[in-house]
């Protein structure tokens, strides 16, 4: 969570230096500069050219004041003249203020991701004290009461609230940190979600995702953040074969699932992104984790061949949320 944070952090600077970038400051200021010396220089022109045409009064005869008609006319015909000359700049300066209104609105809705970031972290470190303050077998007991809570949930149809228990609880226990000397049991509680909500007939990903109460308590951060938890399980050095099959088919399903219209998936993509990519680039080339190095070519080719489709779906879901 903390690397979350940090992340988020980054992305606001970014946003701003991006914005800083597009709103080409200098070039308005040198473009106001320009347009304005240009309009007097031309009135100046204009001035001595009219004053040339004039002919020369004669010597004894005083130069006539202008009228108050003639000076209202000169003053509207310069007016006319510099409202044309700085209407381009005029442009411009709406042009900044739709790109500043813009990125105030990125920048919110970062700060509603950082918060949440943050509030999750702060929640995962409390419970960790809790479960370092307990007795060696402390840690057991407590994952086993939250995986508890979590079927619950479950039963109850509150499968938003499932999901955020596992993944909270992923971090506490550090599940995701499969080993090779540890066995199939050690799944993280994602993937026990995930599994109970296939059932024992194992019902493919996307057609449990697409169950109206399941889609409804779902939004597209939530998918997001499940699709980078469950594809760094797949490629921990101690995930079995098929447990990284069925967290690929997974991590597909709820990419597929994401509606590019939902608020804040820009954001959770530019933290989770670049490692969702490598994690997929990884699977596609099948030389990690162990599991899927050793395995057959037909099992290779059909890893590689969703890890293919799912880079492509990312990279699609990335290029709308911009």
């Amino acid at each position: 969570m903390k690397e979350v944070v940090l992340q988020g952090s980054q992305a606001l600077e970014f946003t701003m230096d991006e914005t800083r970038a597009a709103a080409h400051t200098k070039h308005l200021s040198s473009a106001c500069r320009v347009d304005v010396a240009t309009v007097v220089r031309n009135e100046v022109l204009r001035f001595e050219s009219n004053l040339k045409q004039l002919p020369a009064p004669a010597p004894s005869v005083l130069p006539a004041s202008p009228s108050q008609g003639e000076l209202r006319a000169l003053r509207a015909g310069f007016a006319s003249r510099l409202r044309t000359v700085v209407a381009p700049m005029h442009r411009e300066l709406d042009s900044v203020a739709e790109h500043l209104q813009q990125a105030d609105a990125t920048l919110r809705r970062c700060r509603v991701v950082v918060q949440q970031a943050e509030a999750m972290a702060a929640e995962a470190v409390s419970a960790a004290k809790a479960c370092a303050s307990r007795s060696p077998g402390g840690e057991v007991n407590d994952l086993a009461a939250e995986r508890v809570d979590v079927q619950n949930c479950l039963a109850a149809g509150q499968y938003r609230q499932a999901f955020e228990q596992a993944l909270i609880a992923d971090v506490v226990h550090n599940m995701v940190a499969r080993s090779e000397a540890q066995d199939a049991s050690h799944e993280s509680l994602v993937e026990f979600v995930c599994d109970a909500l296939s059932g024992e007939t194992g019902t493919e990903p996307e057609e449990v995702l697409q169950r109206p109460a399941v889609a409804a308590d779902m939004d597209g951060r939530l998918r997001l953040v499940l699709t980078s938890q469950l594809l760094r399980c797949a490629v921990c050095s101690g995930t079995a074969l098929a447990r990284l099959e069925s967290d690929l088919d997974w991590a597909f399903s709820l990419l597929e699932a994401v509606d590019r219209s939902d608020d804040g998936i820009a954001e959770v993509l530019e933290t989770t992104g670049v490692g969702m990519a490598s994690a997929l680039e990884a699977l596609q080339q099948g030389d990690s984790p162990a599991a899927l190095a050793g395995a057959s070519v037909a099992e290779r080719r059909r890893v590689a061949r969703t890890a293919r489709l799912a880079l492509k779906s990312l990279g699609m879901l990335s290029r709308l949320a911009r």
